[in-house]
């Protein structure tokens, strides 16, 4: 199956809070208690949610931890999903808008963090600590590489800067289409296309964002 990009839209204040209302207890945070909230969530999935919990790679082993802290990293995944809300991802006009957007942007003068900020987020390990709750931080210190996520602030700021090179895949020059180059299986013509549609996931997934004051969870399926 080929890889797919998905975004959601989510507000991690409100995340949090209901992170701390189901596992805090007596100023601890309790992993059993994140099993049985993230348990619950699982029970009570919809399609959407069991949509996302596939995107996830759920497996019922991860009830069965060999400890369990090992667990959380998985828990606190599910715990994200009632939070959620769809964005328009890299994988929504062009399936590839993801690796387009990785090989061009850096030919437009876009530093490499920001390229994979926009692309793959950062580390969920950073959020507790982004919102200052180091109570929860250590539960986060273990997420899987496949899953990112970025800030309202980050959200607004490379929403800008694709601005800024809008021109760049409205119109590519041969700088633009040659980082496509050994892309064998597409015609010019085709990676002309594929990176104005880039152009347009990307401005898209972060404006709906933006308009609706959410920061983004992104993954790979």
């Amino acid at each position: 199956m080929a890889i797919r990009h998905h975004a959601y839209g989510f507000a991690p204040e409100a995340y949090l809070a209901a992170l701390r209302t189901a596992c805090v207890a007596g100023g601890a945070a309790h992993p059993e208690a994140l099993r049985a909230h993230a348990a619950a969530i699982v029970q009570g999935a919809d399609a959407a949610a069991r949509m996302i919990l596939e995107y996830l790679r759920y497996d019922d082993e991860w009830w069965h931890p060999q400890t369990i802290g090992s667990g959380v990293p998985q828990w606190l995944e599910i715990s994200l999903i009632p939070h959620l809300r769809p964005l328009p991802p890299l994988s929504h006009l062009e399936p590839h808008s993801y690796f387009v957007l990785d090989r061009v942007l850096p030919t437009t003068g876009w530093p490499k963090a920001d390229v994979d900020l926009l692309i793959r987020g950062e580390s969920l390990e950073s959020l507790p600590r982004t919102l200052g709750d180091p109570l929860l931080a250590p539960w986060f210190r273990h997420f899987r590489q496949h899953t990112g996520w970025m800030d309202r602030a980050s959200v607004s700021r490379l929403a800008a800067a694709l601005d800024g090179v809008e021109e760049s895949f409205r119109h590519p020059s041969a700088l633009q289409i040659g980082a496509l180059a050994d892309w064998q299986a597409r015609s010019l013509t085709d990676r002309e296309r594929a990176i104005s549609v880039a152009f347009a996931d990307a401005i898209e997934m972060l404006r709906r964002a933006e308009k609706e004051a959410l920061a983004v969870l992104l993954l790979f399926e």
